[in-house]
């Protein structure tokens, strides 16, 4: 900011986030603190990010599903045309094996894409079926673990030797 005083301009102190550098000055960001995230509070954010991509999954195929829908009402008008018993008579070789050609790789696409569709779904499910057994195993945990106890001891026994060892130095 500057202020004139009289005929002179006043230069202010600002805050500013300004930077000089070899490309010139710039302004740099700001970067808030970082928040502590607990285990339970990244789950959270992690079920709710899995529901809702699952649920972005399910809408997209909807589309899909109309959309293929929408096609396979016009392709079946075109292939009544073009295999139409009078107009396939009219056709040369070249013409069968190209519109054989094509008709093949229409099909293929159409498997291709159903099967991925049906594997992403599945994946899905397999996502939605994994958390509902995170979150009943993390309600079911037991606190008394013996095989952990044993380890805490073991490792108690390692730092025991440890300690003993440096003293006796």
């Amino acid at each position: 900011m500057s202020r004139k005083k009289g005929n002179k301009e006043e230069q202010q102190p600002q805050d500013t986030n300004l930077v000089v550098t070899a490309q010139g000055i710039q302004e740099i960001q700001q970067v808030p603190e970082a928040q502590d995230l607990d285990l339970d509070t990244l789950t959270n954010i992690y079920r709710r990010g899995s529901f809702e991509v699952i649920q972005a999954l399910f809408s997209q195929a909807s589309l899909e599903a109309e959309r293929l829908e929408s096609i396979r009402k016009n392709l079946k008008r075109v292939e009544e045309k073009l295999f139409d018993p009078l107009n396939i008579e009219t056709m040369s070789n070249d013409e069968l094996i190209r519109i054989a050609d094509l008709g093949q790789k229409a099909v293929g696409g159409s498997t291709n894409h159903l099967f991925k569709l049906q594997n992403g779904m599945t994946t899905c499910l397999e996502v939605i079926g994994t958390l509902q057994k995170s979150q009943q195993s993390s309600t079911n945990a037991k606190i008394d673990n013996p095989d952990l106890d044993l380890v805490k001891r073991e490792l108690g026994d390692i730092l025991l030797q440890k300690i003993k060892e440096k003293a006796a130095e």
